[in-house]
């Protein structure tokens, strides 16, 4: 299978978690949950990876570090960000911050590895910001209007005492 088909078939189960995880997850606490299935996927992975590895050697002391610093800190701790942004601010925003992983890759290359910033990704930056900025602002003007309604509801209904 291509590279690109694995990334696609990635992409598409990474979305149904998403939505999976706001719908049916919710009173799940998010620790356990990122722990159970990061193990399941290495469980998943292992016997792949040991089928396609490379010639067996000893990992030098930097590598094993910087595995289990991306194992553990990237991974885990990004997973557990995710889960709680999809908590605080449902699937369709938290969906709408992955736009910015573009623009945060440019801008480290950019101060790590000195490379230029192009006009195009100036205006890719831009756009992204804008199309973020009108996602943010239409879920906020929803919670908004559902309020207003609440309380205009509230307002019509009689009291008991009356």
């Amino acid at each position: 299978m291509s590279g690109i088909a694995l990334a696609l078939i990635g992409t598409v189960a990474f979305s149904i978690a998403t939505v999976y995880f706001q719908g049916s997850a919710a009173g799940i606490s998010v620790l356990p949950l990122t722990f159970w299935q990061s193990f399941a996927g290495a469980v998943v992975l292992l016997p792949v990876a040991l089928l396609f590895r490379p010639k067996p050697g000893m990992p030098s002391l930097p590598t094993a570090v910087a595995v289990l610093y991306l194992s553990v800190v990237v991974t885990l701790g990004g997973m557990v960000l995710w889960l709680f942004l999809i908590r605080k601010t449902g699937a369709t925003t938290a969906s709408a911050y992955h736009l910015l992983n573009p623009m945060f890759g440019v801008l480290l290359s950019h101060f790590v590895l000195s490379t230029p910033i192009r006009q195009q990704d100036l205006v890719g930056i831009g756009v992204v910001t804008v199309g973020l900025l009108i996602t943010i602002n239409a879920r906020n003007r929803g919670k908004n209007r559902a309020r207003a309604k609440r309380r205009r509801t509230l307002a019509r209904k009689p009291s008991p005492a009356s």
